[in-house]
C-alpha cells in the first residue's frame, strides 16, 4: 500500500488516458472519481465512442506504452489476448519501408496489436478491480471551483443528463484528461486567470481507414506494415488487429496531406495504396475483403499547452495526455505519449507530497514532451503547410534520411534508430561523432 496524498482525486475524462490515470491515483488517494461525458451504453468491444472521434483509425501501441500498461494492470495481457489481440515483438514482426525496407530483428520487447475500441474496453473491464475508483458516466464538467485567496483548485461543477442535475464535486486534486478538445484554458480565462501558452504546428493531415478480412490461409511473416513516403507526404499502415469469431482482421490506413483530395471509393483507396511507392502495400490490400466503409478523420495541428510557464498556475491541478500535448497520429505516438506522462505522474507521486508531486510531474512531462516535440513536430513533413522551412531543417532532414538509408543493411543501427522513433531515446544519440563520421563518409562515397 502506497502512502495516501489526499482524500479525493477528480479525473475529467474517462477515455484511455483518464482511466489509466485514475488507476495510478487510486494508489495515492482514498477515492478517485472519473467524470465521463459519454453514456456507459456507448462502450463496447468494437464500438467507437463519440468522445474518441479518431477511434476508427489505426492505432499503434508502442512497446514502452505496453510495458507501462502491463505494470499497472497485471491482467491486461491475458485479457487482450483472450479477446483476439496479438502479442508481438514489433521489430521482428514489422515490415517498415522508409527509404528502403528495414531489417527484422528480435528485440525482446513486446506489445499488443488491436483496435482502439478493444483496447479501451479491455482497460474499462479491469477497472472494477480497483474499488476506490468510481466512474460517473453521462456527466459533463461545466466549470471549475477555485479558492482564489490560496490560488488552489478545489473541485469542479458538473451536470448529469439523465436526469439533468448540476452538482459541485470537491477534491484534493483535479486532473484534466479530457483530450485534445479540452476546455481548461477557456475556463481559466473565464475566471480571469491566465491562459497557458500554446505551441502549435499546422499539419492539416487527413486519415482514411477501413477494416479488411485476411485472405484464408494467408500467413505473412509480419503483423504490421508501415510505408512512409516523405516526398509525397503520405504514410500507409496495415495492422493486424483482432482474431475474432469470424476470422482475422486488418486495420488499413492511408494518411497524409492530400490537398483537398478525398478517398471515398474502393478504387480510390487502392490507388492511394499504390501511390505510396512499394507495390507490396497495394498487393496485400488487393487480395483482401473489405469489412467496413472508408472512415475519414482530419487532424489540423499538433498542439501543446505549456502550463509550466504560467506564473500563477492554480495548485492541486494537472493536465495529462492530449489535454496537455496532442500529437498527429502520423507519429503513432499518441497513446504511448499519454502513457509515458502517466508513468511520470506515478513516479512523481511516489516520492513527494501533493504540491511537490504536481510540480515534479509538470517538469518531467515538459522534459519528455520537449524530446518528443523534436522528433514528432516533423516540420519537414509539413513543408506544404508551413511554407519555407526553418533554418537548418534541410540539413537535419538530409542527416536523418542518410541514417535511415544506412539502416537498410544494419540491423543494430535500425534498432538504435527505432528507439528514437519509439520515443524511448533522445535524438541526441544519433549525433555521436562516430555515426556522424559514417554518414559523411557514405555521402562522399556516393558522390
Amino acid at each position: 500500500m502506497k502512502r495516501k496524498l489526499g482524500e479525493k482525486a477528480i479525473v475529467i475524462g474517462g477515455g484511455l488516458t483518464g482511466l489509466v490515470t485514475a488507476r495510478v491515483l487510486s494508489d495515492y488517494f482514498q477515492t478517485v472519481t472519473v467524470i465521463e461525458r459519454d453514456p456507459v451504453t456507448e462502450t463496447g468491444r468494437f464500438t467507437p465512442r463519440t468522445g474518441v472521434p479518431q477511434a476508427t483509425q489505426t492505432h499503434l501501441l508502442r512497446t514502452n506504452g505496453a510495458a507501462i500498461l502491463m505494470g499497472l494492470f497485471p491482467d491486461i495481457a491475458t485479457a487482450l489476448k483472450k479477446n483476439g489481440a496479438y502479442e508481438v515483438d514489433l521489430l521482428n514482426e514489422m515490415n517498415n519501408y522508409t527509404l528502403g525496407w528495414k531489417p527484422k530483428l528480435k528485440s525482446g520487447k513486446r506489445t499488443f496489436l488491436q483496435s482502439r475500441p478493444l483496447l479501451d474496453e479491455t482497460i474499462r473491464s479491469l477497472m472494477p478491480q480497483y474499488p476506490n475508483i468510481e466512474i460517473l458516466y453521462d456527466s459533463e464538467v461545466i466549470d471549475l471551483l477555485i479558492n482564489f485567496r490560496e490560488n488552489r483548485m478545489t473541485g469542479i461543477r458538473y451536470v448529469t443528463n439523465s436526469p439533468r442535475k448540476e452538482t459541485n464535486l470537491y477534491g484534493d486534486l483535479i486532473v484534466d484528461a479530457s483530450g485534445s478538445k479540452t476546455h481548461f484554458p477557456d475556463w481559466l480565462e473565464r475566471l480571469n486567470l491566465e491562459r497557458p501558452p500554446k505551441e502549435e504546428v499546422p499539419v492539416n493531415v487527413s486519415y482514411f481507414t477501413r477494416f479488411f478480412r485476411w485472405p484464408e490461409g494467408y500467413e505473412p511473416d509480419w503483423k504490421y506494415m508501415a510505408v512512409i513516403n516523405s516526398e509525397r507526404r503520405r504514410i500507409g499502415m496495415i495492422l493486424a488487429v483482432e482474431n475474432d469469431s469470424l476470422g482475422k482482421r486488418w486495420s488499413v490506413s492511408i494518411m497524409g496531406q492530400f490537398e483537398g483530395a478525398k478517398i471515398e471509393t474502393d478504387a480510390q483507396f487502392l490507388a492511394g495504396a499504390l501511390e505510396l511507392g512499394p507495390p507490396e502495400f497495394h498487393d496485400v490490400i488487393a487480395q483482401t475483403t473489405a469489412l467496413t466503409p472508408i472512415e475519414s478523420y482530419m487532424f489540423p495541428a499538433i498542439r501543446r499547452y505549456k502550463y509550466e510557464d504560467l506564473q500563477k498556475l492554480p495548485s492541486h491541478f494537472l493536465a495529462i495526455g492530449d489535454a496537455l500535448c496532442a500529437w498527429t497520429p502520423l507519429s503513432g505516438v499518441g497513446m504511448t505519449a499519454s502513457l509515458s506522462t502517466i508513468d511520470i505522474l506515478n513516479q512523481s507521486f511516489a516520492k513527494s507530497n501533493l504540491n511537490e508531486a504536481v510540480s515534479h510531474y509538470f517538469r518531467g512531462a515538459k522534459k519528455w514532451s520537449d524530446n518528443c516535440w523534436k522528433i514528432y513536430s516533423q516540420k519537414e513533413y509539413y513543408e506544404h503547410s508551413l511554407g519555407k522551412l526553418p533554418f537548418g531543417m534541410r540539413f537535419l532532414r538530409w542527416y536523418k534520411n542518410s541514417i535511415l538509408k544506412l539502416c537498410n543493411q544494419d540491423p543494430k543501427l535500425w534498432s538504435k534508430m527505432y528507439t528514437v522513433v519509439n520515443a524511448e531515446n533522445s535524438p541526441r544519440i544519433l549525433y555521436n561523432p562516430l555515426l556522424m563520421l559514417r554518414v559523411f563518409w557514405q555521402a562522399l562515397l556516393e558522390r
